[in-house]
């Protein structure tokens, strides 16, 4: 994001609904870790990803035990016909392979019992669609963060030609975020943004919508728009819009 793409954001809301004294660099900062984290939730929303590092790791370990298949047979022609193999060292050859092979099954078999706190993170993302988690869950903390809204005012936030909704309109226009080829409608915006409200979630198996790393997000996305400022108080301003 750049000052330039600030403008037409800001343009395409009305600066009257800003303060005077916007820091645009912090909007900017902002702006960047919500793409970050959208990115993220690309990634981990399903488990798309996932299951093709566990085809990858799966057909590695099905072509190393073949590979260790046909070096026996290797061994066997040598031992039977008395001929110089190619291959002088298959024996160090076959004891790599089923090192590689031991590695990728426990991995593999580690797959459906993954703990600690980066897979439950990863999970955190299946809840709700990248889009669902941008416009109703980060985008309002940057844009209360900024001063352009009441934080406790949910209704002016959802209107369809509210301040807030042309907002991300125009957010999504510069992230390039669209349904397919089309660009989000602002039913799809203000329904997204009501979500976090109405205790529901994508997924059964994402559990309950109440999201765990809300007050990690907003100490960080504090700090990464002001360094310079001491963010650690008041986190509820934030919190309530989006508490779920």
């Amino acid at each position: 994001m750049d000052l330039v793409q600030i403008d037409r954001i800001l343009n395409a809301v009305g600066a009257e609904h800003f303060p005077e004294n916007l820091d645009r660099m912090e909007l900017i900062r902002g702006l960047d870790l919500c793409e970050q984290w959208y990115r993220e939730a690309i990634l981990y929303s399903t488990r798309k990803r996932e299951l093709l590092h566990e085809g990858r790791l799966a057909a590695i370990s099905k072509t190393a035990k073949r590979l260790r298949l046909l070096l026996d047979d290797e061994k066997k022609a040598q031992s039977v016909n008395g001929v110089r193999s190619p291959l002088p060292q298959i024996s160090e050859t076959q004891e790599l392979l089923g090192t590689l092979v031991k590695a990728t099954e426990r991995r593999l078999s580690r797959r459906e019992t993954q703990n600690g706190p980066y897979a439950a993170y990863q999970r955190s993302f299946r809840k709700w669609s990248p889009f669902e988690w941008l416009v109703g869950r980060w985008l309002p903390l940057v844009y209360m963060e900024i001063g352009a809204t009441d934080p406790g005012r949910l209704e002016a936030l959802v209107a369809k030609n509210s301040p807030y909704v042309r907002f991300v309109s125009s957010v999504l226009t510069e992230l390039d975020v669209k349904r397919g080829i089309r660009p989000y409608s602002r039913a799809s915006i203000v329904k997204a943004v009501r979500l976090p409200f109405t205790g529901k979630v994508r997924r059964k198996e994402a559990g309950s919508a109440i999201d765990r790393y809300q007050y990690w997000r907003v100490q960080l996305l504090r700090r990464v728009m002001k360094p310079h400022l001491d963010v650690d108080h008041d986190q509820d301003s934030l919190g309530k819009i989006t508490s779920g």
